[in-house]
């Protein structure tokens, strides 16, 4: 195999402050990560997001 491969891992964003926001961004920018976040607040969300079948890293 030739090229470089570039490993990506989805993270689950629970953290919905604005404060954070930058940090969280950069961090995953630096990590290889994608950051999904529920639309909504609640454990509702949360709970419809894993039973999606997301491929969590």
């Amino acid at each position: 195999m030739s090229g470089n491969r570039v490993l990506i891992s989805k993270i689950l964003v629970l953290d919905d402050g604005i404060a954070h926001f930058d940090s969280l961004k950069l961090l995953c920018e630096e990590y290889g990560l994608v950051g999904i976040k529920p639309q909504q607040v609640g454990a509702e969300a949360v709970m419809a997001i894993l039973k999606s079948n997301v491929d969590l890293g």
